[in-house]
């Protein structure tokens, strides 16, 4: 028979697992939808915000000539603050405009494609 002050740390463990499993489903749901009726934009990279273990990407695009602001972990891409203010495609999913993220491989440089993308001329007044 199992005792009591044994039961409690197992459920803590239990919960701690179901709740990983749950945010990799979830994360894995999200790429797969974003890969099959994901829309493409072109986004800027705002800011990037730094922990001791982690990092954020703040991304700001603009859908239907409203302005969105969304951050995507940083733990696998390499940009760094010399990116801040660049344009890159940004993917995200119709129904759930949060849902961001970005295709770092090619920096978008053509300022009529960014214009149209809704971004004003004061926005890319600093491309390079």
């Amino acid at each position: 028979m199992i005792k009591k002050k044994n039961v409690i740390p197992l459920l803590f463990l239990l919960a701690f697992f179901i709740f990983l499993l749950y945010g990799q489903i979830r994360s894995l749901r999200y790429d797969n939808d974003l890969k099959e009726r994901g829309v493409v934009t072109i986004g800027k990279i705002d800011s990037i915000q730094k922990f001791p273990k982690r990092s954020y990407l703040w991304i700001s695009y603009y859908i239907r000539n409203k302005k969105y602001s969304s951050s995507e972990n940083n733990s696998y891409i390499e940009i760094t603050n010399k990116n801040i203010g660049r344009f890159y495609y940004v993917k995200y999913l119709p129904n759930s405009t949060n849902i961001v993220r970005g295709v770092y491989s090619e920096e978008v440089t053509d300022t009529v494609a960014i214009l149209n993308a809704g971004f004003s001329r004061e926005e890319i007044v600093n491309l390079n």
